[in-house]
């Protein structure tokens, strides 16, 4: 009996000992009979789905002229060629977006290099770098960098200045804060070279400690005579500093905890904010949806917060002050137009018997198209 031959449009078929090297294995033979099933499972698949597409067209046709056919596949067709044109454009958009942003950042990483920038990172997100909001954000960075860096270098050349800065962060008053005595203490190289020095951080040591002042010299002087001005000079040095760090340290938590906390009542506030507009709890009107997410970045962007406020700032100009002050009208009123609609209203009744207008009649009771004699204000002209 002759062998069968396997074709890849035999789905189910199996390899003859013919096609297969007699050199490998059985678990060889019996991948390579898997691989040839599997292709010839595919052809099968891709046969029967031809076979589907052609009877669904040809059902599809049915009836209709070569005329209808042919018109329908061209319109068929220039759909397809638009949908492919707009999907290359958007492809070609993207890859100049990303241009964009990578020419921009390397942009700013030379700039960087010429600041003698090594961490400073910028979030963009979606915001291209080289746009004004990308420029906005990255000079933002740089001044809160900024402020940092300041904060460092006052911290160890002025430690004076920068635990007033602190005590004011905290909500302290200058009463407060030079009210307490502190020392400047000078570098300790040139503490240890001078002794004047020296014997002004004893004084104020053992002042701070509660001696009577006349008899700090005497305990200097014997110190000098013993030659332990120095020793005992570095313990004040090292005492005054160790206490100064410690007030300061602590100062620094109580600002720093001060500061997560009302990030976290902003935090609550801007989420409220967003619950309002997003579902709909505004009270006598709704935000169109399509505006929802451009209203609530304004609101975030006019928020304000003094520590224990909230405000809504708004810029006055002289162009748009009558539109702002009608806007401040409506929040003193608590939202209640009732007398600015009637106002308007008689107003225009007003108005009308002034030009000698028709009064509108009034349809009898009962009979179809009677609607009063009311008049409505749209809320956009208020």
């Amino acid at each position: 009996m002759a062998d069968e031959q396997i074709t890849p449009g035999a789905a189910g078929a199996l390899p003859s000992l013919a096609d297969l090297d007699n050199d490998l294995s059985p678990e060889q033979i019996a991948t390579q009979a898997a691989a040839v099933k599997a292709e010839a499972d595919l052809q099968a698949k891709r046969d029967e789905e031809a076979r589907v597409t052609a009877e669904a067209e040809a059902k599809k046709n049915e009836g209709k002229t070569p005329e209808v056919i042919a018109a329908e596949k061209e319109a068929a067709d220039k759909e397809a060629a638009t949908q492919a044109a707009e999907e290359e454009a958007r492809k070609k958009e993207e890859a100049a977006d990303a241009d964009a942003i990578a020419t921009a950042e390397a942009f700013y990483e030379e700039v960087n290099k010429r600041h003698g920038f090594t961490d400073l990172k910028v979030e963009y997100g979606n915001v291209d770098p080289g746009s004004i909001d990308g420029l906005y954000m990255r000079e933002k960075a740089i001044i809160e960098r900024s402020q940092l860096e300041l904060d460092a270098y006052l911290k160890k050349s002025d430690p004076r200045a920068y635990a007033y800065i602190v005590h004011r962060n905290n909500g302290g008053n200058d009463e407060e804060f030079f009210a307490k005595p502190t020392i400047s203490l000078p570098e300790f190289e040139t503490f240890k070279a001078n002794t004047e020095l020296q014997k002004q951080v004893l004084t104020r040591d053992l002042k701070n400690q509660g001696m009577d002042p006349e008899y700090i010299p005497f305990v200097i002087e014997k110190a000098e005579k013993d030659g332990k001005l120095l020793e005992k000079a570095e313990k004040s040095y090292k005492a005054i500093n160790d206490g100064q760090d410690k007030e300061l340290k602590a100062a620094e938590a109580a600002a720093q905890a001060r500061e997560l906390a009302e990030q976290r009542v902003v935090k609550g506030m801007v989420d409220t904010i967003a619950d309002v507009i997003t579902n709909n709890k505004t009270e006598q009107f709704q935000i169109p949806d399509t505006k929802k997410a451009a209203f609530n970045e304004y609101l975030k962007q006019h928020l304000m917060f003094d520590g224990e406020n909230f405000y809504i700032t708004k810029p006055v100009k002289s162009d748009s002050l009558s539109k702002l002050i009608e806007h401040e009208y409506f929040a003193f009123v608590n939202g209640n137009l009732s007398e600015l609609v009637k106002r308007r209203a008689d107003t225009a009744r007003t108005t009308q018997f002034r030009l000698g207008a028709k009064k509108t009649e009034v349809a009898p009771k009962g009979k179809e198209g009677a609607s009063g004699n009311q008049e409505f204000v749209p809320l956009s002209e208020i």
